[in-house]
């Protein structure tokens, strides 16, 4: 398969953030979790310290993934 141009490139799903103190499984010394919500205890994300590729392709290392579609998103 050819590689992806940028014009073809698949939008990404997710966002990659620094880790939080909210992210009580990275603060328990976990590797690899999922992330959830203190409040609702919906799932968030995931991260993983070793990395996880993104849907874009992109490698991202260490990983603190929060999913689009779980949060809301604010204009800058």
């Amino acid at each position: 398969m050819p590689p992806l141009d940028s014009d073809n490139k698949p939008e990404c799903s997710s966002i990659f953030v620094e880790p939080m103190k909210w992210m009580l499984a990275v603060q328990e010394g976990y590797v690899e979790e999922k992330l959830w919500c203190l409040g609702c205890k919906a799932r968030l994300g995931s991260f993983n310290r070793a990395g996880m590729q993104c849907s874009c392709g992109a490698w991202v290392n260490p990983a603190f993934q929060l999913h689009k579609s779980r949060i809301d998103e604010c204009a800058a």
